[in-house]
């Protein structure tokens, strides 16, 4: 995982597919970049809403989870079709299972 600051943009969530292709590049405008890192041009963009907080692509390339303040997304990235499921509480950021189709996620303890 890593996380760069543009001034113009705000801070990056980045995460490259385990093949090293492509890579996800999320801000918290809510705009999500899924660009080659063969000649760097993006293959694809979708908005996933605004807020994003981490973005971490499945161990198969398959999926990628998108967490915002309060709500989590999961795209197909062979569909390239996106579904945003409302949750409960602040996240921060998350981390797939090595072996399995599911994400963990951290929270933020609220004050």
């Amino acid at each position: 995982r890593l996380a760069v600051r543009v001034p113009e943009v705000g801070r990056l969530a980045i995460s490259p597919d385990p093949q090293n292709r492509v890579v996800l590049v999320a801000g918290r405008s809510g705009q999500l970049n899924v660009m080659s890192l063969r000649n760097m041009k993006v293959v694809f963009k979708i908005f996933v809403g605004e807020g994003v907080r981490d973005v971490k692509m499945s161990h198969n390339g398959k999926f990628a989870v998108i967490v915002k303040e309060r709500a989590i997304g999961v795209l197909d990235m062979q569909r390239r079709h996106y579904e945003t499921y409302e949750l409960d509480g602040p996240f921060d950021h998350l981390d797939f299972s090595p072996r399995a189709s599911f994400a963990v996620i951290q929270t933020v303890a609220e004050p």
